[in-house]
């Protein structure tokens, strides 16, 4: 069975190319040379990547370790596709020379294909993080099952393996950090939700490489993918609200809650994401109404939200004018663990029902408990929907696309609008 191996010649220079040898049984050697430079006395002969203990920068390790992988990947992938029989045709094959061009498809790996379909893709940047992050836990699944991911001789099978994988990650580089030393990136316990969610990229992925002929069999046609379960959205009363506005947490020993508390209300009177309120200026104001591109959105379409500014938010505009920052904001951790304290502390404990993300089974929590900036968004959107339920007109402020399953589970929300429509019967 062939194997392959990087390795680095010495040189006089600061930077080598990486090479890469083929040995399949004793009588195959064959070599290549790639365009991949590193600092030969940084790099691990036995690891065939950056040294652990080398000071790199972390995106320039993942970079140069991750190209070392996907090019070893390729070039072996190229040798079983076409047996050459000296380095000379090795390379002609995997620059596409020859008969090999027509193939090139055929022989790509994995990584390869998939570093295309992120180039190809025009997502926003949180989007394409998601992609990038999906991408390491891949490579990690690659290396715990020290198989080399084949995109032709992908199955079901592989897809419930990866689930499978993605599923318990978090638990499996506990017991194996070598993981994550190759390929660092923090991970933490997924949801059920989390999960499909994943599952929902990988197979966007496949049906990618199936529509630009990169695989010809669809490994998803036996794979049956769970939907994302949600619970009816909870949020705040405009009577909560009031409560929330008239407390003040100097009181308690917590001024820097009365700033956290502020943010948090404007949040809930304009129902912005918090990507965006982070990135907010005094040049989102316009004549009474606060304009943005949506975070999520954004390489998407250029959508424009204006959402005029209610008598409270613009009290808090105003209240903190002086730069050019629209509101003071700390950070996103921050925000989200004082929005707790400041439900919590002005004695809003209503119980609300919610899906356990674990079990799926519900739960009776109090809403302090669960509270974080998405809080102030639903908040935004049930209240108004409480009272114009025309999903276009309050998706054009809430930056929703039109028909949005998201935004339609704001049409549970409310058992005094059922109550109204059953007297229309009496």
């Amino acid at each position: 069975m062939a194997t392959i191996n990087a390795f680095v010649r010495s040189t006089t220079k600061e930077t080598a190319n990486i090479r890469f040898r083929i040995t399949d049984g004793r009588g195959i050697q064959l070599f290549v040379s790639s365009k991949i430079e590193i600092e030969p006395e940084l790099f691990d002969k036995q690891k065939e990547q950056y040294k652990s203990r080398a000071i790199v920068p972390y995106e320039k390790r993942a970079a140069i370790n991750s190209a070392i992988l996907e090019a070893k990947q390729r070039i072996i992938g190229v040798y079983n596709q076409y047996k050459p029989k000296n380095s000379i045709e090795l390379k002609k094959y995997i620059v596409g020379n020859s008969t090999a061009d027509k193939e090139t498809k055929k022989t790509q790996s994995f990584f390869d294909v998939y570093d295309i379909f992120l180039q190809n893709k025009k997502w926003n940047e949180t989007r394409r993080k998601q992609y990038v992050s999906l991408k390491y836990s891949l490579l990690r699944y690659e290396l715990f099952n020290h198989n080399i991911l084949i995109l032709n001789n992908i199955t079901s099978t592989t897809i419930y393996n990866i689930e499978e994988f993605l599923k318990y990650e978090n638990i499996i580089i506990e017991k194996h950090p070598y993981l994550t030393a190759k390929y660092p990136t923090k991970v933490s316990y997924r949801g059920e939700n989390t999960i499909v969610g994943m599952m929902r990229k990988v197979a966007t992925f496949i049906n990618w490489c199936l529509q630009n002929d990169y695989i010809k069999k669809n490994p998803l046609i036996k794979y049956t993918r769970k939907k994302e379960l949600y619970g009816t959205p909870f949020y705040l009363t405009k009577e909560e609200l009031e409560q929330i506005n008239n407390f003040d947490y100097t009181t308690i020993g917590r001024t820097a809650l009365n700033i956290q508390r502020d943010i948090f209300l404007f949040q809930c009177d304009v129902g912005c994401r918090i990507g965006n309120l982070l990135e907010f200026t005094v040049e989102n104001l316009n004549n009474g109404f606060l304009e943005y591109v949506p975070t999520k959105t954004k390489g998407d379409r250029l959508n424009t939200v204006r959402v005029p500014l209610s008598k409270r938010a613009s009290e808090i505009v105003t209240r903190y004018k002086g730069s050019n920052k629209l509101l003071p904001f700390i950070s996103a951790q921050n925000y989200n663990n004082d929005i707790k304290d400041i439900i919590r502390f002005a004695g809003v404990d209503r119980v609300v029902t919610v899906i356990n993300p674990t079990n799926r089974q519900e739960e009776h929590r109090k809403i302090y408990e669960i509270a974080s900036s998405h809080l102030a968004r639903r908040t935004f959107i049930g209240n108004l929907y409480k009272r114009v339920s025309d999903p276009n007109l309050i998706g054009s402020m809430s930056g929703h696309v039109e028909g949005s399953k998201a935004f339609a589970r704001y049409r549970q929300i409310d058992d005094e609008m059922k109550k109204n429509l059953i007297k229309l019967l009496e």
